[in-house]
């Protein structure tokens, strides 16, 4: 049977998400992972304690009123309908594709980013365009300069996945000022907390100002609950209701949103974890100027490091060392690996293993 003569066209365009390897993936007993910017502390909610919160696992979870609504929208300050619910943040950026474009419509990103963006785009027919990063940053002026009228959907990831850099607050409102009312944009923000600014970066009030924009989150990374999948978009009532129509029902599992519920009532350890990031953000760069390696400055965490080898060949060395990063020659950069902020020990680990393989 030849199921390629079965499939959509748009489907044969797609190219399968590539994943941070584990060490089971690569059949090794044991290594230190730090390719898929997990956080290094492990869930927000011990696992121990899961079972005391999920105990109707047999029963579908209720929507309508659960109160995971209430407490996301205490957290931000928005309204519950201002909430839709993804197995993900990656989910969400597919319902907003899915809702919006049709074959035809195009979509404006930037070349090095996030790949979901691009997957979504080519499942819906739609053209996909790049605007490339300006010093690894998004480039607003440019991407604003590119919409045409086929233009129906923006994705800006926030800090960006994979050089963790951010667009500063200040420049939000003129950019959003100048997009078309009709092109919607999507804030990708799944490292935010990471970003590091004392008052915060509250780009999901730029929601309640202006319609177009929809702001994802996840629980992946901050809260350390990447295998439960909980992420969530906050945007205007009237788009969040056409998004609830396409979504999965029961799209959020029942453990997951029992567990997410519990956690925005852990803010200390989100602290502890954004604390020792940062500490070790600086010790890690630190040495990285030791050993003159270049690096992108970076708000979430991960480093993208700029070597002057084959990523895919200092990837490999690296695992003989017992570290596993992200090579990110499928971002386009042959040269480039991104590394996850772990541990001191975790970090030691990398970095004495770094300083070997380019000696």
């Amino acid at each position: 049977m030849d199921f390629n003569a079965l499939i959509r066209s748009q489907i044969k365009r797609l190219d399968p998400y590539s994943p941070g390897k584990s060490a089971h993936d690569l059949g090794l007993k044991s290594a230190i992972k730090l390719s898929s910017n997990e956080n290094p502390l492990g869930p927000c909610v011990p696992i121990e304690e899961w079972s005391s919160l999920c105990s109707n696992v047999h029963i579908y979870p209720s929507y309508s009123d659960h109160p995971i609504y209430s407490k996301l929208a205490k957290h931000h300050n928005v309204r519950p309908n201002q909430i839709v619910l993804g197995n993900g943040s990656d989910e969400v950026i597919s319902m907003v594709a899915s809702a919006l474009l049709n074959p035809g419509d195009e979509v404006i990103s930037a070349d090095i980013t996030f790949s979901q963006y691009a997957f979504a785009t080519k499942m819906t027919g739609a053209y996909y365009r790049t605007i490339p990063l300006i010093n690894w940053k998004y480039d607003l002026t440019g991407i604003q300069n590119a919409i045409t009228d086929q233009t129906k959907l923006i994705f800006i990831a926030n800090p960006n996945n994979p050089t963790g850099t951010v667009v500063p607050f200040d420049q939000w409102r003129p950019f959003l000022n100048a997009v078309p009312k009709n092109v919607v944009v999507v804030l990708d923000e799944a490292y935010v907390e990471y970003i590091d600014q004392k008052n915060g970066y509250p780009t999901y009030e730029l929601s309640r100002e202006f319609p177009n924009v929809i702001v994802t989150r996840t629980f992946s990374k901050a809260y350390g609950l990447a295998a439960l999948r909980f992420g969530y978009g906050i945007g205007h009532p009237e788009f969040i209701e056409i998004l609830n129509r396409i979504r999965q029902p029961f799209n959020v599992n029942g453990v997951a949103l029992e567990v997410a519920v519990e956690a925005l009532n852990r803010q200390a350890f989100i602290d502890e974890s954004v604390r020792l990031n940062h500490e070790e953000k600086e010790v890690i760069a630190k040495e990285l100027n030791r050993l003159k390696v270049d690096y992108v400055a970076t708000d979430a965490n991960f480093f993208c490091i700029h070597l002057n080898q084959s990523a895919n060949i200092i990837s490999k060395q690296l695992l003989h060392h017992g570290v596993i990063v992200r090579d990110l020659s499928s971002f386009g950069l042959n040269t480039s690996i991104r590394v996850t902020i772990g541990t001191p020990k975790e970090n030691l680990t990398f970095l004495k293993a770094l300083a070997a393989v380019i000696d």
